[in-house]
């Protein structure tokens, strides 16, 4: 019986975490295998764009950064999983060259979603949909970014990224919006 209360207080000492947007990360390094790591979710941060010299080892990147100067303009259309959350309202094609590179190069500058398991704050089951295309209109990346939740950056049969404060600050800007009208997002009713 103490060992299954025990299992219940870690339990609700996690979900409590988790719930304030805390993540538990798996072993804490240290050798023991009795610790956990337990992090926050980071709202700021820099992002560099990448330096196409750089090597690398991820094929899946390595591929996407080949289309680097390729993007002639992007087309942002927020959406919604759920009929109840109503997305933002703003749908913008950027036709703008250099913005739309900037987007796709900050894109690509963004860490890998982390491995292991967790849990993320809610997500409202808002998303933006970032669709990336060449001067001849043929389509470079499709790419569906959550405002919320882990931030999940996800490339159309590609890897998965993500997004911090900083991402959203560029995007913003890039699409001329208003950054408190896309990020963190939520729908009416939402706390």
């Amino acid at each position: 019986m103490k060992r299954a209360l025990g299992l219940v207080v870690v339990a609700s000492c996690a979900f409590s975490l988790v719930a304030c947007g805390g993540k538990v990360l798996g072993d804490d390094g240290d050798g023991d295998d009795g610790g956990v790591t337990i992090s926050h979710p980071d709202d700021g941060g820099k992002i560099d764009p990448p330096d196409a010299s750089r090597a690398t080892d991820d094929p899946e990147l390595t591929a996407l950064r080949k289309k680097e100067g390729q993007i002639a303009y992007v087309y942002f259309q927020p959406q919604s999983s759920i009929p109840a959350n109503v997305p933002p309202s703003h749908n913008v094609l950027l036709d703008k060259p250099k913005g739309a590179q900037d987007i796709y190069d900050h894109t690509l500058g963004l860490s890998r979603f982390p491995d292991g398991t967790f849990s993320c704050p809610a997500a409202f089951g808002v998303t933006y949909d970032l669709q990336f295309f060449a001067a001849d209109d043929s389509l470079v990346a499709d790419v569906t970014v959550d405002p919320n939740g882990c931030n999940e950056v996800q490339f159309y049969d590609g890897p998965t990224l993500q997004a911090n404060a900083a991402y959203f600050s560029v995007l913003a800007k890039d699409l001329g919006l208003d950054e408190k009208d896309i990020y963190p997002y939520f729908p009416q009713g939402a706390p």
